[in-house]
Order: structure tokens, then C-alpha cells, then sequence
């Protein structure tokens, strides 16, 4: 691992992750994923990152953060939660944040 120097990792850490993986992530000092798709917390309300990780809008495996909304909240009120969602995470505590150009752009995918 100190072979690549000063190289940015990021685990992702996701799905299923033991009590051994999350001990390894601590043990390297490595930021870990934190999709706003996947938060337990009501959106609607607010963003809060876990601490030490990169936040992503969306990633290649997931609907845009406007076809989400649609799907979870309806087409009326989804490009206002997807706004809301990129001001809560704009203005979040998150160190890192990640979003694709479909999502800034408003593409419903």
C-alpha cells in the first residue's frame, strides 16, 4: 500500500461490509462511499455525510439523482427534491463530493 505514495484510494465500501472490512478501511485511513441514493435518512429533511467518506450524487450502477427522486417521491416534486438534495450536500460537511454531469444537468435516467 506505502508503494503508491501519495496516491488517492477510495474503498468502496458498500453493499454488505463486514466487521473485517470495516476494521481494514479504519486500519489504511481511507475514505469509504457514501451515495445519497442509499441514506436511511428521509432526504427531504436534510443531509448529514458519514464522516471519512466521498459523497456521490449517483454512480454508474444507480438511476441520476432526478430519476430517483421521480421514482421515490413522483414526478411534481422531483426536481425540487433533486435541487434541494444538491444544496444539502453542496452545503454539507463532506470533504469530497462527487457528481456526475447527468446530474447536474437535471437528466432523468
Amino acid at each position: 500500500f506505502t508503494q503508491f505514495g501519495g496516491m488517492p484510494f477510495i474503498a468502496e465500501d458498500l453493499g454488505i461490509i463486514t466487521p473485517a472490512v470495516r476494521a481494514l478501511i479504519a486500519q489504511i485511513g481511507i475514505p469509504g462511499m457514501d451515495v445519497v441514493q442509499f441514506t436511511d435518512e428521509d432526504i427531504r429533511r436534510g443531509y448529514h455525510p458519514a464522516p471519512n467518506k466521498i459523497v456521490y450524487t449517483s454512480t454508474h450502477d444507480t438511476s441520476t439523482l432526478l430519476g430517483w427522486s421521480t421514482r421515490n417521491f413522483g414526478e411534481d416534486v422531483s426536481r425540487d427534491i433533486a435541487s434541494s438534495v444538491f444544496s444539502a450536500v453542496l452545503s454539507s460537511s463532506a470533504k469530497v463530493i462527487i457528481m456526475s454531469l447527468q446530474d447536474i444537468i437535471g437528466f432523468r435516467g
